[in-house]
């Protein structure tokens, strides 16, 4: 019997998990979208899990199934990301399995419900900005491809012959104005070499002088897409230091820069 069917089958028999514990839901404000952050505990303190299924829809009386599912995590917390920033509720439900397979309890308690915003953050339109980068594998996979609107393609730092990290990526917005977020897209091409695992962002008014704004990290095999966001700053140039990246290279399909709300 698959998961999707043990959580809603009757009389199931067999041994049972108890329901997870402190099921919550918070929205992020991201540029262009949101993201739902959901966060758990385990059935039992101390109750060893081999992973956790996620389910959610904008029904809230959807059923856990193949269509619904949202990802499948080892740990206690799920970003779902690129949401629309529409105003929806959206719905989501999380069960347990431990390396037996067992299946852990449907509860009321195990459903929570979250409304995104009805409005993202402000683009900053790509045709007013222009990408270079610190290294590059020319000519098939340089900066510029970061900004041409086309998840097909990527830049990807030098590997023939390798640069070592770190490496740079710097967007030139060609005037000075505030800027609090930047995208980030993964390339879209099945592979993950280059993918950003730990970055910094920082800030330049003329492009010699950067102040840090922010750092983080990001999942090594996200194909989604994340977002790094601070407290609007006046800037005209925006670095993305790469600091980590999957197989120790850099790349990235898309990065967009995001306004505060007028």
């Amino acid at each position: 019997m698959s998961v999707h069917a043990s959580i809603t089958a009757a009389g199931q028999a067999g041994p049972r998990l108890p329901p997870v514990r402190n099921l919550r839901a918070t929205t992020t404000q991201v540029p262009v979208s949101q993201t739902v952050v959901l966060e758990w505990e385990a059935p039992e303190p101390g109750l060893a899990m081999d992973h956790y299924v996620v389910y959610g829809a904008a029904l809230s009386d959807f059923s856990p199934s193949q269509a619904t599912l949202k990802v499948r995590v080892p740990w206690t917390t799920h970003l779902h990301s690129g949401l629309p920033a529409d105003g929806r509720t959206w719905h989501y439900r999380v069960v347990g399995v431990d390396a037996a397979g067992r299946v852990s309890r449907f509860r009321g308690s195990t459903q929570v419900s979250v409304t995104t915003a009805s409005r993202g953050l402000p683009r900053i339109p790509a045709g007013n900005l222009v990408a270079t980068a610190t290294s590059a594998q020319q000519p098939d996979y340089a900066a510029e491809f970061v900004l041409d609107g086309d998840p097909a393609t990527f830049w990807h730092s030098q590997y023939d012959p390798r640069v070592p990290m770190p490496h740079a990526l710097t967007v030139d917005m060609g005037e000075v104005r505030p800027v609090t977020a930047l995208t980030y897209l993964p390339r879209q091409d099945g592979e993950h070499g280059g993918t950003v695992t730990a970055y910094a962002v920082a800030l330049s008014t003329d492009g010699s002088t950067f102040t840090p704004a922010t750092t983080g990290h990001w999942w090594a095999l996200d194909t989604e897409g994340t977002f790094a966001i601070w407290p609007a700053t006046q800037a005209r140039y925006v670095r993305l230091e790469v600091l980590a990246g999957y197989r120790g290279h850099a790349s990235a399909a898309e990065i967009g820069l995001f306004e505060p709300p007028a």
